[in-house]
């Protein structure tokens, strides 16, 4: 079993380097592109229900992801592995040590959404766009962006004018925002 005072440090360590490696420019960067772009860089755009969240601790034991299995109902842009498919998203908790990631999107089971999808550095799907790549779909409407599943599929696809770029564009104090840590 580790030590409370390890793993606060390891989650600490980890966290600063995964900083320095997204630094402000770079977060920046994916805050002030639009929809269309963030759709024509994903490798898979589907639209499903959440069945399943959990919380796991990496092979090296110092990053925490969640786990989301999604039931697919329609893939917009490539080809899912199958109707349930499962991604990653950097934070969580296990065990009573938690990680929370700003701008890192959040699950929870039942949860319908609209979801781009791109391989992280060890080849995992992960939400690409951090949390500009996952839309909550209630009623068939994509609840941030007041527009149904379907328009934002087409602007997703480039099929319809994206306008939200000027809307996504975020104040600065968002550019230098860093993950926080709790437990």
């Amino acid at each position: 079993m580790r030590e409370p005072a390890c793993v606060v440090l390891s989650a600490i360590v980890c966290v600063a380097a995964f900083l320095m490696m997204l630094g402000g420019d770079a977060r920046a960067a994916v805050l002030q592109r639009g929809l269309a772009e963030l759709g024509s860089e994903a490798e898979l755009i589907t639209q499903g229900r959440v069945i399943d969240t959990r919380a796991a601790w990496d092979a090296d034991g110092g990053l925490i992801h969640t786990y989301v299995t999604l039931l697919v109902e329609r893939t917009m842009k490539g080809q899912a592995p199958g109707r349930m498919l499962e991604f990653r998203v950097v934070g969580g908790e296990v065990g009573g040590t938690g990680l929370l990631v700003h701008d890192a999107p959040t699950f929870r089971s039942g949860e319908e959404v609209i979801v781009l999808l791109g391989r992280d550095e060890e080849g995992f799907l992960s939400v690409h766009g951090w949390r500009h790549g996952k839309h909550e779909i209630r009623d068939g409407v994509a609840q941030r962006l007041g527009m149904t599943a379907d328009h934002l599929a087409d602007v997703l696809n480039g099929l319809r004018p994206d306008l939200t770029v000027a809307a996504t564009a975020c104040p600065v104090t968002c550019v230098t925002s860093t993950p926080l840590l709790t437990w």
